[in-house]
Parts: C-alpha cells; sequence; structure tokens
C-alpha cells in the first residue's frame, strides 16, 4: 500500500510508451498504468513504437518519460526498436518486460544502456515496484541542466532554449534538432547522416542531403560561440568540450 501511495504522488505527470504485441497482456497493464500515470500510449510492435515515438516528439518537441516494451515481437522486435529510440535519445530510460528464456537476449540490452527488466509473468506488484524505481530516478533526476556554452550562451537540456546573456535565441525546428542532438553526447562524433536522420523529417521518402545539414549547422554556428561545433574532417560533427561546462541543475 505504501508503494502504491509513493508511486502515486511522483508518477502523474510522466508520460509512458507501451509496446506489446500480445492484446490480452498490453489491455491488462496499460489499465494500471493508466491508474497511475496521465497519459499512457500503446502500441502492437516495434514497427508501431517507433511511429509513435516520433509522432510524439514532433507533435510535443519533449520525448516520452518512459518506454516500456516486450521483446518478441513481429515487424520491428523490442531490440530494434529500442536501438532506433537511443539513437534519437539516448537519455532515453527504457524498462524491458521479458520471458525467463529470453534471457539471451538480456546482454545486449544492458550493452546499450537499458537497466531496468520486468519479468513475465509479472504481478501487479512487481509491476509497481519497477515503476517505482523508475519513477523515483526520473524524478530526482527532473530538473533541467543549463550546460555553459562558452562565456554568454547557455543552453537548458530540459526546456530546450538556449540563450545569450539571458535573452533566448530563436532557433528553427531543425537547427533546435541538430543543437539538441550534438549536445546530448558531446563526446561522440556525428556524420551529417547521424543529424539528417535526426530530424526525422515527416516526409519519410526525402532524400539525403548532405548540404541540408550543412546549410543548417552554418545557420546554427551564427547563433553560437566561435568554435563550438567542430567539424572533424571525413567524419562529421562534434561539440568542443573545451568551451562547455555543466551547470548544476536548478
Amino acid at each position: 500500500m505504501e508503494d502504491i501511495e509513493r508511486l502515486s504522488q511522483i508518477s502523474k505527470d510522466l508520460k509512458v510508451l507501451y509496446v506489446e504485441d500480445d492484446m490480452l497482456v498490453r489491455s491488462k497493464t496499460a489499465s494500471l498504468l493508466k491508474s497511475f500515470f496521465d497519459h499512457v500510449d500503446t502500441a502492437n510492435d516495434g514497427s508501431e513504437g517507433i511511429e509513435m515515438y516520433e509522432h510524439f516528439y514532433h507533435k510535443n518537441r519533449i520525448y516520452y518519460d518512459i518506454v516500456i516494451s516486450d521483446i518478441r515481437m513481429p515487424n520491428v522486435d523490442g531490440i530494434q526498436m529500442c536501438k532506433y529510440i537511443l539513437e534519437f535519445n539516448p537519455n532515453q530510460q527504457i524498462m524491458i518486460t521479458s520471458a525467463y528464456d529470453d534471457s539471451k537476449y538480456l546482454i545486449e540490452f544492458i550493452n546499450m544502456g537499458v537497466k531496468k527488466f520486468l519479468h513475465k509473468p509479472f504481478s501487479t506488484q512487481s509491476v509497481i515496484e519497477s515503476l517505482l524505481s523508475i519513477c523515483s530516478s526520473l524524478t530526482q533526476n527532473s530538473n533541467s541542466q543549463l550546460i555553459l556554452l562558452g562565456e554568454e550562451h547557455t543552453w537548458d537540456t530540459k526546456e530546450k532554449i538556449l540563450k545569450h546573456k539571458e535573452m533566448i535565441v530563436k532557433l528553427s525546428f531543425n537547427e533546435l534538432v541538430i543543437l539538441d542532438t550534438l549536445l546530448s553526447n558531446p563526446n561522440k562524433i556525428f556524420s551529417a547522416y547521424d543529424l539528417f536522420n535526426s530530424l526525422k523529417f515527416d516526409n519519410l521518402e526525402y532524400d539525403f542531403s548532405i548540404d541540408s545539414v550543412k546549410s543548417a549547422i552554418k545557420r546554427i554556428r551564427k547563433k553560437l560561440p566561435e568554435n563550438l561545433i567542430s567539424n572533424i574532417y571525413g567524419q562529421g560533427y562534434k561539440i568542443n568540450n573545451e568551451i562547455i561546462k555543466v551547470k548544476k541543475s536548478k
């Protein structure tokens, strides 16, 4: 009873995507999730899960707080879907539901950075305990984090706001997504294709164009400190770690 009360206090505002191909399990578990979370979307398989994840981001400009997914599903399985989501958002919190004979897959998820697992068949109590763990972790880290970009610019990691001397710098959607992608992993070199793919154009048949990425990078650089975005010859683009600093959360 104490776990239920604690979970109810911290879960309400969190948004969840639940992906499960078994209709009965999906219906029963979604009903339980909706008793704690105001916003719960469900998908039948990994392909639909990816589609809903992209649509939610484009519509709301925020990510789901939690993605809960089965492993074995038709069309696109849980492993493929989670790889795709983590490329889109490396910080996504994911919980995997797995049968005991799925253990051979768990190492792959762990290598991806997934640390939350719920074994089937699961009881209501085990679901509540797992959700309480992940929600507690999320709420403890829910405050915005400011990244200092040089001496005069800041980037709010939660609100996705760039400021120069406390004045908001207007960014186009493409500029915002590319900057957010680069800053999400300052140690990584992103190829032009990585950045183009992060834009997730509504027209999925839109041909890749390195010029479109170069154009966006050129515009962003004019709004940022000089040399913040480095061009790594033959590889892509990377944030210059020497001129950024993470500020304590608000």
